[in-house]
C-alpha cells in the first residue's frame, strides 16, 4: 500500500461513496418485521388460534427503550426504504472510514512501527 495510484483510487472510491449518501431526511434507524397479532375483542377468532396479520411492525429504540411500532400498509414502503437508507449510509461510512485510515497511515511517519511510550513521547517534542 503506498504507491500514488493507489492512494488516488481510494480518494476516488471515497468521493464516489460520500456521493451514494441518501438524503439524510429519509432515515430510520431500526429494522422491519411483520407478526401475528391477538386483539383485545373478546370472542373473536383471534383468541382461539387464528391470528390477525401478518402485520408490518418497526423495531426503534425511542426514548432510551426499545419499541414495536405498527405500520399501516399504505407506509409499509416508506418505512422499508428509511430502514434500508440508514444502513446503507452506515455501510457506507464504515467503508469510508476505512479508507480514511489507510490514506492516513499512508501519510503517517514511521508507519507499521510501534513505538515504546518513551519513544512517542520523544516523537511528540
Amino acid at each position: 500500500m503506498g504507491s500514488q495510484f493507489e492512494l488516488d483510487e481510494l480518494r476516488r472510491e471515497k468521493e464516489a461513496l460520500l456521493a451514494r449518501i441518501p438524503s439524510l431526511g429519509n432515515l430510520m434507524h431500526g429494522s422491519y418485521f411483520s407478526r401475528h397479532l391477538v386483539c383485545s375483542r373478546p370472542g373473536c377468532k383471534c383468541h382461539s388460534g387464528e391470528k390477525h396479520g401478518p402485520v408490518m411492525c418497526l423495531g426503534v429504540v425511542y426514548e432510551g427503550r426499545q419499541r414495536q411500532q405498527y405500520v399501516p400498509k399504505s407506509l409499509e414502503g416508506e418505512a422499508v426504504a428509511a430502514v434500508d437508507a440508514y444502513n446503507q449510509v452506515l455501510a457506507i461510512l464504515d467503508r469510508v472510514s476505512d479508507i480514511n485510515l489507510q490514506l492516513f497511515r499512508a501519510k503517517a511517519p514511521g508507519r507499521g512501527v510501534k513505538r515504546s511510550h518513551a519513544s512517542a513521547r520523544e516523537a511528540r517534542k
